[in-house]
């Protein structure tokens, strides 16, 4: 009894200690102007990926110390049958490219040269924000609902809820009102859909995937380009795809039997 408890201690510890050193790397990279190279948008991109990436492994190992190693190193046995799973999801993400904008000209891409570096900045923000939302937020609530009625409703809809409400961070940083409001709306959408892949898979690499997608598709002309992507289309593919998906997870989290409501991040 006495190990057990040195070695949760210590865990707890090691927990913290990798929490708040993720924390420090993405404060220092906020206040401070770092600068790695003269080129404007090559350096941005720079100071976006190493802090989240940083923080990204640093907050793995936590997710791992704290016991969901199963949802960090998953079987890839059922690979195919969940990308099937996962079809109304993907259809969400690609929905939100702004193929339309392109393809009219709306929307420019200028440095195409620096796509590789804008893909690894998505992946970055993917790894960071699943393992700290999904990984390990996500393990530790579904553990306090494991058991209840609708456990899995109600540990998407805290989660999501959380997800979505971090961003109105973004209106101390002069966001604005409406549009930041919109973003908390999207992000709980958006994530309610990755907590249902982390459930139904318990692979966080397909919502880390996901993510990181979303992302490159809603971010890509606003980084590299110019114009305005969010045209007609692009509402219309969100709006159908979105009520779609959103139809699709609540199903499953309603519907789903008794005897597989157990938790996904169990080790």
């Amino acid at each position: 009894m006495f190990l057990e408890k040195l070695k949760k201690y210590y865990r707890e510890i090691i927990t913290v200690i990798f929490v708040l050193a993720a924390m420090a790397v993405l404060v220092v990279f906020d206040f401070a102007e770092i600068k790695f190279c003269a080129d404007e948008t090559l350096n941005n991109l720079l100071c976006e990926i190493v802090p989240r990436v940083c923080a990204g492994i640093a907050l793995t190992a936590v997710t791992v110390i704290m016991g969901f190693k199963s949802i960090v190193l998953p079987s890839f046995k059922n690979i195919l049958k969940d990308l099937f799973w996962c079809i109304p999801c993907i259809f969400v993400v690609i929905a939100n490219f702004p193929f339309t904008a392109i393809f009219s000209g709306n929307a420019t891409i200028n440095r195409t040269d620096l796509i590789w570096l804008f893909a690894l900045k998505c992946l970055s923000i993917g790894l960071m924000e699943e393992m700290l939302f999904r990984g390990l937020f996500q393990g530790v609530i579904q553990e306090k609902f494991e058991g209840q009625k609708y456990d899995k409703l109600k540990t998407v809809a805290v989660t999501s809820a959380v997800f979505g409400c971090i961003h109105l961070l973004n209106l101390f940083s002069g966001a604005n009102v409406g549009a930041t409001f919109l973003q908390v709306g999207y992000s709980f959408l958006i994530g309610a859909m990755l907590s249902a892949v982390l459930l139904k898979t318990k692979n966080i690499w397909l919502c880390v995937i996901l993510h990181a997608l979303f992302d490159f598709g809603g971010f890509i002309v606003t980084d590299l380009g110019s114009g305005k992507f969010q045209d007609g289309w692009f509402w219309g593919f969100t709006a159908f795809f979105g009520v779609v998906c959103f139809a699709y997870i609540l199903y499953f989290l309603l519907k789903t039997p008794k005897t597989d409501q157990t938790t996904a991040n169990n080790d």
